[in-house]
Protein backbone atom coordinates (compact mmCIF):
# COMPACT_ATOMS: atom_id res chain seq x y z
CA UNK A 1 0.00 0.00 0.00
CA UNK A 2 1.28 3.48 -1.25
CA UNK A 3 1.78 5.87 1.42
CA UNK A 4 -0.65 8.21 -0.06
CA UNK A 5 -3.38 5.18 -0.07
CA UNK A 6 -2.72 4.97 3.95
CA UNK A 7 -2.66 8.73 3.99
CA UNK A 8 -6.21 9.04 2.59
CA UNK A 9 -7.72 5.61 5.07
CA UNK A 10 -6.45 7.04 8.18
CA UNK A 11 -8.08 10.67 7.19
CA UNK A 12 -11.20 8.43 6.30
CA UNK A 13 -11.12 6.93 9.53
CA UNK A 14 -10.84 10.15 11.62
CA UNK A 15 -13.31 11.67 9.93
CA UNK A 16 -15.45 8.67 10.42
CA UNK A 17 -14.50 8.26 14.35
CA UNK A 18 -13.95 11.56 16.04
CA UNK A 19 -14.12 10.51 19.24
CA UNK A 20 -11.95 7.18 18.96
CA UNK A 21 -9.10 9.53 17.08
CA UNK A 22 -9.67 11.95 19.89
CA UNK A 23 -8.89 9.24 22.65
CA UNK A 24 -5.99 7.79 21.04
CA UNK A 25 -4.51 11.48 20.54
CA UNK A 26 -4.87 12.01 24.10
CA UNK A 27 -3.09 8.39 25.07
CA UNK A 28 -0.28 8.98 23.22
CA UNK A 29 0.53 13.22 23.39
CA UNK A 30 -1.09 13.84 26.69
CA UNK A 31 -3.79 15.74 25.27
CA UNK A 32 -6.51 13.50 27.64
CA UNK A 33 -7.85 16.50 29.24
CA UNK A 34 -8.52 18.21 26.20
CA UNK A 35 -9.71 15.25 23.86
CA UNK A 36 -12.27 14.68 26.92
CA UNK A 37 -13.53 18.40 26.89
CA UNK A 38 -14.48 18.34 23.02
CA UNK A 39 -16.07 14.46 23.81
CA UNK A 40 -18.21 15.97 26.52
CA UNK A 41 -19.16 19.16 24.22
CA UNK A 42 -20.27 15.94 21.69
CA UNK A 43 -21.87 14.52 24.40
CA UNK A 44 -24.02 17.68 25.53
CA UNK A 45 -25.53 18.42 21.72
CA UNK A 46 -26.36 14.94 21.29
CA UNK A 47 -28.28 15.12 25.00
CA UNK A 48 -30.55 18.34 23.95
CA UNK A 49 -30.97 16.79 20.20
CA UNK A 50 -34.54 16.04 21.03
CA UNK A 51 -35.32 18.88 22.95
CA UNK A 52 -34.01 21.31 20.51
CA UNK A 53 -37.29 23.34 19.32
CA UNK A 54 -37.45 26.83 17.26
CA UNK A 55 -39.10 29.81 19.17
CA UNK A 56 -42.18 29.86 16.88
CA UNK A 57 -42.93 25.83 17.02
CA UNK A 58 -43.08 26.10 20.78
CA UNK A 59 -45.45 29.08 20.73
CA UNK A 60 -47.42 27.29 18.31
CA UNK A 61 -47.40 23.62 20.09
CA UNK A 62 -48.49 25.35 23.18
CA UNK A 63 -51.08 27.41 21.88
CA UNK A 64 -49.57 31.08 23.01
CA UNK A 65 -50.10 33.96 21.49
CA UNK A 66 -50.38 37.65 22.28
CA UNK A 67 -52.39 40.59 21.18
CA UNK A 68 -49.88 43.14 22.44
CA UNK A 69 -46.13 43.23 21.21
CA UNK A 70 -43.00 42.67 23.99
CA UNK A 71 -41.59 45.80 25.86
CA UNK A 72 -37.87 45.90 25.79
CA UNK A 73 -36.25 47.95 27.83
CA UNK A 74 -32.55 47.11 27.89
CA UNK A 75 -30.70 44.79 25.29
CA UNK A 76 -27.18 45.77 25.62
CA UNK A 77 -24.46 42.95 25.64
CA UNK A 78 -23.74 42.26 28.78
CA UNK A 79 -21.67 39.42 30.66
CA UNK A 80 -23.00 36.83 32.63
CA UNK A 81 -26.54 37.88 31.09
CA UNK A 82 -29.26 37.12 28.53
CA UNK A 83 -28.85 37.97 24.79
CA UNK A 84 -31.41 40.71 23.36
CA UNK A 85 -33.30 37.60 21.60
CA UNK A 86 -33.65 35.55 24.77
CA UNK A 87 -35.27 39.10 26.49
CA UNK A 88 -37.35 39.07 23.94
CA UNK A 89 -38.61 34.97 24.60
CA UNK A 90 -39.18 35.58 27.86
CA UNK A 91 -40.97 39.42 27.45
CA UNK A 92 -43.04 37.38 24.63
CA UNK A 93 -43.94 34.31 27.46
CA UNK A 94 -45.07 36.78 29.73
CA UNK A 95 -47.71 38.65 27.19
CA UNK A 96 -48.53 35.43 26.18
CA UNK A 97 -49.39 34.34 30.19
CA UNK A 98 -50.95 37.71 30.77
CA UNK A 99 -48.60 36.92 34.01
CA UNK A 100 -49.61 39.03 37.16
CA UNK A 101 -46.57 36.55 39.33
CA UNK A 102 -43.39 36.10 38.10
CA UNK A 103 -40.16 34.51 40.51
CA UNK A 104 -36.88 34.90 39.45
CA UNK A 105 -33.53 33.13 41.10
CA UNK A 106 -30.48 34.67 40.21
CA UNK A 107 -30.90 39.02 40.62
CA UNK A 108 -27.60 40.13 39.46
CA UNK A 109 -27.35 43.82 38.30
CA UNK A 110 -31.44 43.17 37.39
CA UNK A 111 -30.85 43.93 33.65
CA UNK A 112 -33.39 40.53 33.01
CA UNK A 113 -35.90 41.70 35.79
CA UNK A 114 -36.67 44.86 34.28
CA UNK A 115 -37.17 43.88 31.34
CA UNK A 116 -39.66 41.58 32.58
CA UNK A 117 -41.80 44.22 34.81
CA UNK A 118 -42.02 45.85 31.74
CA UNK A 119 -43.93 43.21 30.25
CA UNK A 120 -46.61 42.11 33.32
CA UNK A 121 -49.85 42.78 33.42
CA UNK A 122 -51.46 45.45 35.31
CA UNK A 123 -50.97 45.15 38.89
CA UNK A 124 -48.30 42.55 38.43
CA UNK A 125 -45.02 41.82 40.53
CA UNK A 126 -41.78 39.71 40.21
CA UNK A 127 -40.67 38.18 43.68
CA UNK A 128 -36.54 38.58 42.31
CA UNK A 129 -34.26 36.49 44.81
CA UNK A 130 -30.69 36.91 45.03
CA UNK A 131 -27.69 35.35 47.45
CA UNK A 132 -25.12 37.79 48.45
CA UNK A 133 -22.34 36.54 50.04
CA UNK A 134 -21.32 38.71 52.86
CA UNK A 135 -17.35 37.84 53.00
CA UNK A 136 -17.39 38.43 49.09
CA UNK A 137 -16.27 41.48 47.47
CA UNK A 138 -18.96 43.59 45.96
CA UNK A 139 -18.35 45.04 42.97
CA UNK A 140 -22.32 45.53 41.91
CA UNK A 141 -25.65 46.91 43.61
CA UNK A 142 -28.34 43.79 43.31
CA UNK A 143 -31.01 45.08 41.04
CA UNK A 144 -29.04 48.17 40.18
CA UNK A 145 -30.85 48.55 36.63
CA UNK A 146 -33.91 48.42 37.76
CA UNK A 147 -33.54 51.01 41.25
CA UNK A 148 -34.67 54.24 40.65
CA UNK A 149 -36.80 53.80 37.82
CA UNK A 150 -40.92 53.62 37.21
CA UNK A 151 -40.70 50.09 37.13
CA UNK A 152 -39.30 49.39 40.50
CA UNK A 153 -42.60 49.09 42.37
CA UNK A 154 -43.04 46.23 40.68
CA UNK A 155 -39.84 44.57 41.75
CA UNK A 156 -39.65 42.91 45.24
CA UNK A 157 -36.01 42.31 45.77
CA UNK A 158 -35.33 39.41 48.10
CA UNK A 159 -31.44 38.96 49.48
CA UNK A 160 -31.60 35.25 50.16
CA UNK A 161 -30.07 31.35 49.47
CA UNK A 162 -32.70 29.99 47.31
CA UNK A 163 -31.53 26.33 48.34
CA UNK A 164 -33.12 27.22 52.12
CA UNK A 165 -35.87 29.78 51.13
CA UNK A 166 -39.49 28.92 51.73
CA UNK A 167 -40.89 29.32 48.63
CA UNK A 168 -44.41 27.88 50.11
CA UNK A 169 -46.57 30.90 49.77
CA UNK A 170 -46.20 30.89 45.63
CA UNK A 171 -47.32 27.17 45.33
CA UNK A 172 -49.53 26.67 42.14
CA UNK A 173 -49.50 30.28 42.00
CA UNK A 174 -46.97 31.65 39.57
CA UNK A 175 -47.73 32.47 35.80
CA UNK A 176 -43.57 31.80 35.19
CA UNK A 177 -40.35 31.38 37.38
CA UNK A 178 -37.36 31.65 35.63
CA UNK A 179 -33.87 30.35 37.12
CA UNK A 180 -30.91 31.46 36.62
CA UNK A 181 -28.90 31.15 40.06
CA UNK A 182 -26.37 29.00 41.14
CA UNK A 183 -25.59 26.53 38.52
CA UNK A 184 -24.14 23.55 40.37
CA UNK A 185 -26.22 20.33 40.13
CA UNK A 186 -27.28 20.15 43.80
CA UNK A 187 -29.06 23.97 43.21
CA UNK A 188 -30.52 23.66 40.05
CA UNK A 189 -32.35 20.29 41.17
CA UNK A 190 -33.94 21.78 44.31
CA UNK A 191 -34.73 25.33 42.24
CA UNK A 192 -36.13 23.19 39.47
CA UNK A 193 -38.35 21.18 42.02
CA UNK A 194 -39.61 24.06 43.97
CA UNK A 195 -40.52 25.76 40.18
CA UNK A 196 -42.67 22.76 39.27
CA UNK A 197 -44.47 23.28 42.94
CA UNK A 198 -44.73 26.98 42.60
CA UNK A 199 -46.07 27.61 38.75
CA UNK A 200 -49.31 27.20 38.19
CA UNK A 201 -51.02 24.93 35.35
CA UNK A 202 -50.59 25.90 31.79
CA UNK A 203 -47.61 28.33 33.18
CA UNK A 204 -44.10 28.34 32.36
CA UNK A 205 -40.76 27.52 33.52
CA UNK A 206 -37.50 28.67 31.92
CA UNK A 207 -33.59 27.78 32.65
CA UNK A 208 -30.79 29.78 31.58
CA UNK A 209 -27.29 28.95 31.12
CA UNK A 210 -28.23 25.41 29.17
CA UNK A 211 -25.17 24.85 27.44
CA UNK A 212 -21.79 22.83 26.87
CA UNK A 213 -19.89 25.13 29.70
CA UNK A 214 -23.29 24.07 32.69
CA UNK A 215 -23.73 20.23 31.79
CA UNK A 216 -24.68 19.91 35.49
CA UNK A 217 -27.71 22.95 34.91
CA UNK A 218 -28.40 20.70 32.00
CA UNK A 219 -28.58 17.44 33.56
CA UNK A 220 -30.53 19.21 36.21
CA UNK A 221 -33.08 20.79 34.58
CA UNK A 222 -33.54 17.93 31.95
CA UNK A 223 -33.90 15.46 34.67
CA UNK A 224 -36.40 17.52 36.40
CA UNK A 225 -38.60 17.77 33.54
CA UNK A 226 -38.30 13.99 33.28
CA UNK A 227 -39.39 13.31 36.66
CA UNK A 228 -42.51 15.72 36.22
CA UNK A 229 -43.03 13.69 32.72
CA UNK A 230 -42.86 17.40 30.99
CA UNK A 231 -40.90 18.03 27.87
CA UNK A 232 -38.13 20.22 28.25
CA UNK A 233 -37.56 21.96 24.80
CA UNK A 234 -34.58 24.31 24.56
CA UNK A 235 -34.97 27.21 22.03
CA UNK A 236 -32.61 27.06 19.20
CA UNK A 237 -30.26 29.92 19.13
CA UNK A 238 -30.21 30.35 22.69
CA UNK A 239 -29.70 28.91 25.98
CA UNK A 240 -32.97 28.51 27.43
CA UNK A 241 -34.92 25.59 28.50
CA UNK A 242 -38.97 25.75 28.42
CA UNK A 243 -41.22 23.86 30.24
CA UNK A 244 -45.24 24.21 30.47
CA UNK A 245 -46.67 23.00 33.68
CA UNK A 246 -49.50 20.65 32.88
CA UNK A 247 -52.97 20.81 33.45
Amino acid sequence: MGKLQTLSRGLRYMAAHPLSTLRWAASVSGARPKAAEVEAHTDWHELVKPHRLPFEQFLLQYGLETATPPRLMDTSPQVQSLSGFELYILATLLRCLQARSVVEIGTYKGRTTYNLAANLADGGCIHTLNYVDPAAKREFVVGEMYRRTPLESAVKTILANSMEFDFSPWHRSVDLMFIDGNHSLAYVRKDSENAFRCVRPGGIIAWHDVDPTHPESTAAALGACQQQGVPGWLIEGTQLLLAVQPD
